[in-house]
């Protein structure tokens, strides 16, 4: 589903991985990176979004197909000519080294005068607001500014691509955040382009202009982080991205622009249409829980009659655990504060006709 675009700035073109006689990790990808994009590689561990990043890189070197930077195969090209900056999840920062001899080091490799140098390293500095830090070891850093010092030294020698390999993963919570606020805000400051290696969606959502979401050695679906939340391509990419509730069903109709499917529960209940479904199909039906409501969505949209469990409240929103009877269970997360009518018994909930997402059913 990746596509390869002949204008793209960086290309991954038929591109397939295997060790030895093995089955192939990476099977027949096609890429595109544009310039300037922030690019998040997404998927579960074993999925091939970090062999793809060490295939760009040229730490793994490609079974198959080439890939191109700036219009020139790099596919044979050894790491250290590629002009690549990278960033790894344990920083490598030279222990020996203060932060402004760190920073200096790639300029200093590539034979750039005195001058320039700390010109360079001066500007980094004020780029990741750690002038007062020059003369510290990275021991004495936190692991925030261990990370920003690591990225501006993968920025500092202007690479035409920096590759990320799960860089905040070694990060708290809170800090994440942070940094994720950090790396975006040095993106849109530099023009860098990026490709970003990650298993945490909300740090793709939050970050990228597109996301790429690898299963399996394949791109499952590829666009922008709302399209790919909001449009799914398939059943992985809908439970793997977000919450997702599954409505099990039968096709009643299918007609243009809208499906009517009819549950295991008796209801019927109305979803967007979906090409190749027709009437007689067995289909699963995704619905996002902010989408289930319990004031009567805008038309035309579907009702169930559920039953509350729980509601767990968590500040920003309150979840909340519906039963159906002899149809298994229902999640709704709602942003406003919870009214009392949500915590009886017997509840009707909607949802639109747009919120319901139909599969078919032996689709994955």
């Amino acid at each position: 589903m990746g596509g390869a675009d002949a204008g793209a700035y960086v290309r991954v073109e038929n591109v397939w991985k295997s060790y030895g006689a093995g089955t192939p990790v990476i099977k027949n990808l096609n890429l595109s990176v544009a310039k300037g994009e922030f690019l998040t590689l997404l998927g579960p561990s074993g999925s091939g979004k970090t062999t793809t990043l060490m295939m760009l890189a040229g730490f793994e070197q490609v079974s198959g197909g080439a890939i191109v930077l700036g219009g020139r195969d790099i596919s044979s090209v050894p790491p250290y000519r590629r002009g690549i900056g990278v960033v790894f999840q344990s920083y490598a920062l030279f222990p020996h080294m203060t932060v402004a001899e760190n920073l200096a080091y790639p300029l200093t490799t590539r034979g750039l005068g005195r001058a320039e140098i700390r010109e360079r390293v001066a500007a980094a500095l004020q780029m990741i607001r750690m002038s007062d830090f020059a003369s510290r070891y990275p021991a004495k850093l936190s692991g925030g500014q261990q990370q920003r010092v690591a990225v501006a030294r993968a920025m500092i020698f202007r690479p035409g691509l920096i590759l990320m390999d799960e860089p905040l993963g070694a990060l708290d919570r809170q800090l994440r955040e942070e940094m994720q606020r950090e790396i975006k805000d040095l993106h849109d400051l530099t023009g860098a382009t990026i490709v970003y290696v990650t298993h945490d969606q909300s740090e793709a959502l939050s970050m990228s202009d597109r996301i790429a979401v690898f299963n399996k050695g394949r791109i499952e679906q590829i666009g922008s982080p709302q399209e790919v939340y909001r449009n799914p391509a398939t059943p992985f990419v809908a439970s793997f991205i977000g919450e997702t509730n599954w409505l099990a069903g039968t096709v009643v109709s299918a007609g243009e622009g809208e499906l009517k499917a009819r549950l295991s529960s008796g209801e019927e209940v109305l979803c967007r249409s979906k090409d190749g479904l027709k009437a007689g199909d067995e289909v699963k039906i995704a619905v996002r829980p902010e989408n289930i409501v319990f004031d009567r969505a805008p038309e035309p949209a579907s009702c169930l009659k559920t039953k509350t469990l729980d509601l767990t409240y968590l500040g920003l929103c309150t979840r909340i655990r519906l039963a159906r009877e002899n149809a298994g269970e229902l999640l709704a997360v709602v942003s406003q504060q919870v009214p009392g009518g949500y915590a009886k018994e017997a509840a009707e909930v909607w949802f639109s006709r747009d919120a319901a997402i139909p599969f078919a059913a032996d689709a994955t």
